[in-house]
């Protein structure tokens, strides 16, 4: 898969905000795919973005517009973000792994406990 992080002046930056490191289980609509609800899992997120593994793979650069949805105790949350994607991982599990760079700051993505890296 392609890398676009090292392209990107951008992301050679130090990260400014903490991410949270969790394990979330989500659903991600992409109005743009022809399967439009994929299953992920959250690895991190941040106001700034996330890194989730899933079925689908957009391509690096690519800005997408997505829907993440979670439970959070018996509710089911739904945020409606945007970004460009940044990077992508290959796993041995035929998942990819998706880094995306929201286009603005969201201060409404889930908290959990937080490591800095």
């Amino acid at each position: 898969m392609k890398d676009a992080e090292s392209s990107d002046p951008m992301l050679e930056q130090r990260r400014v905000k903490s991410r949270s490191f969790i394990r979330l289980p989500a659903w991600i609509t992409i109005n743009a795919s022809p399967i439009k609800e994929h299953v992920a899992f959250v690895r991190d997120i941040s106001p700034d973005g996330i890194f989730f593994y899933s079925d689908f793979a957009p391509s690096a650069g690519e800005h997408i517009e997505f829907v993440l949805e979670y439970l959070k105790g018996n509710n089911r949350v739904r945020l409606h973000l945007s970004g460009q994607v940044v990077r992508l991982e290959s796993t041995a599990r035929k998942t990819t792994g998706v880094a995306v760079r929201f286009d603005s700051p969201r201060e409404d993505v889930p908290r959990w406990p937080v490591r800095q890296k």
